[in-house]
């Protein structure tokens, strides 16, 4: 089993640093930028709330962490970069930043937190428009929760610090041909852009308490390279 994980990280790597790549257009393509949402609140409302612990008052009305997030969507802005690995797939990195605010506060409190995934985009399309499925490793931290209540990671509420899986669709769009085939005037030299909607479903586990989940969705300006 150890020869066979050591022969794919080896082809992996080799796959993904070889020079003779056949990607569909360019080998690397950056996302400048991506926004989008960290679906916390709604995940909440929707799945989360129906089997995990809400938040408890606790000392000088602070709000013990419950298993719930106890968080708000947050908007999020980041970038991304993603180098062929065949003709038709990708290796992708993102991070984004998030800003939000928790759910049960008294007063105005911000949150941010920092995500980062890395995974493989495979499209089903070569075409102007091009769908798309993704998965990826996928960290999250939310940083200044403790005291309103803002799920931890460890028993000692310390941190709030989680990794999971996340996997989803998406559409791209290469839209410079098709606005010149609408009489377009466009001459740009980064010829190979498109527009990018990623829709995805996140699971992050716990070893202390129930997984939980949440949702990710980003629209991104692509260059390729």
């Amino acid at each position: 089993m150890k020869r066979q994980i050591t022969i794919f990280m080896l082809v992996l790597i080799g796959t993904l640093f070889s020079g003779s790549l056949n990607a569909q257009y360019r080998n690397h393509m950056i996302q400048l930028p991506n926004v989008g949402y960290l679906g916390l609140g709604t995940f909440d409302r929707l799945i989360n709330r129906s089997y995990l612990q809400q938040p408890t008052q606790g000392a000088n009305n602070t709000l013990t962490p419950g298993q719930t997030w106890a968080a708000k969507d947050q908007l999020t802005i980041g970038t991304g970069y993603a180098r062929a690995i065949g003709y038709n797939s990708w290796f992708d990195v993102q991070v984004a930043v998030g800003f939000g605010q928790p759910t049960f506060a008294r007063e105005y409190h911000l949150l941010w937190s920092l995500s980062s995934s890395v995974g493989i985009r495979t499209n089903f399309a070569d075409g102007p428009l091009r769908p798309f499925w993704s998965g990826h490793f996928h960290y999250l931290q939310i940083f200044n929760g403790e005291s309103v209540g803002v799920r931890q990671s460890t028993q000692n509420n310390a941190s709030s610090l989680f990794f999971g899986l996340r996997t989803g669709l998406g559409l791209e769009w290469f839209f410079l041909n098709t606005l010149r085939d609408w009489g377009a005037d466009i001459d740009l030299y980064y010829d190979e852009m498109s527009i990018q909607l990623e829709t995805t479903f996140a699971g992050f586990f716990d070893i202390t308490a129930p997984p939980i989940t949440a949702g990710v969705g980003r629209l991104s300006l692509n260059i390729y390279f």
